[in-house]
């Protein structure tokens, strides 16, 4: 599946049900005259996923997961248009984020933009400071444990003039990064979701056209649904000096890809 600015891969399509049975067994005992107990038990069985059936994880707010969205309503992350990816389960990628860094300045020396500080051409801000919560939401409801991993990547940021017989243009050494993952990676458990979590990259960082591992969940973890949040103010674009044509956008295609392999 992709997207402007995103492309999201993951595989298996499918819901679960739930099958209750209760049956009894056993005699009549005494527990005392005239008074009588009879044992039962209680019972439930799982079965595989329906295929035919959509199972689709709408995003939770990000600076309240455990809280199921209100029917109808979205969270709005500060991600303009970017409402999830409406991905099938019973593994998928529910949301994952679009950078917008605004408007530069041409220049001669290196400049950094950070993603709460984007600015439109007149100087105001494109999302409010406090309004900005990039995050990205997995759900593994195959009911296996069986693991997973995510990795994202990042190709070049292009112009192109829109002529068939040019090439695009290259913002040449441009580097975006992700710093300031705290313990676990800013991982949280979705919907209260309280089984194991998965492992988190912690620390900082840039991506590239090489994909990087973000989360892994092992064996025996990482069920349910689960977000990753990144600080907007240490997401950043840094650009080189004398790399930009003056007014000219540049985009960079960010490819998330949800495996089911797990990474050891």
């Amino acid at each position: 599946m992709k997207y402007s600015k995103k492309l999201l891969k993951y595989s298996v399509t499918a819901a679960a049900l739930l099958s209750v049975s209760v049956s009894s067994m056993g005699g009549i005992t005494k527990a005392a005259e005239g008074d009588q107990s009879r044992p039962t038990t209680a019972k439930v069985t799982f079965r595989a996923p329906d295929n035919n059936k959509t199972n689709v994880t709408p995003p939770v707010d990000p600076t309240n997961p455990s809280q199921k969205p209100d029917d109808g309503k979205l969270p709005n992350p500060g991600d303009k248009g970017n409402t999830g990816t409406n991905a099938n389960g019973p593994l998928s990628i529910d949301y994952a984020p679009s950078f917008d860094f605004g408007v530069g300045e041409v220049t001669s020396q290196s400049k950094t933009y950070t993603l709460n500080q984007a600015k439109d051409q007149n100087g105001n801000l494109l999302v409010p400071s406090d309004q900005q919560r990039p995050f990205v939401q997995v759900t593994d409801n195959r009911g296996t444990a069986a693991g997973w991993s995510l990795n994202a990547k990042i190709d070049n940021f292009q112009f192109s003039n829109g002529d068939a017989g040019k090439a695009a243009k290259t913002l040449q050494g441009a580097t975006v990064s992700i710093a300031g993952l705290g313990e676990n990676g800013g991982i949280q458990g979705a919907y209260g979701n309280t089984t194991t979590a998965p492992q988190g990259k912690t620390g900082d960082i840039q991506l590239s056209n090489d994909s990087q591992n973000l989360i892994n969940a092992v064996s025996g973890t990482g069920t349910g649904a689960w977000i990753q949040k990144y600080d907007p103010s240490k997401v950043t674009l840094t650009v080189p000096g004398n790399q930009a044509l003056i007014d000219t956008a540049y985009t960079a295609n960010i490819t998330w890809t949800l495996s089911t392999s797990p990474v050891q």
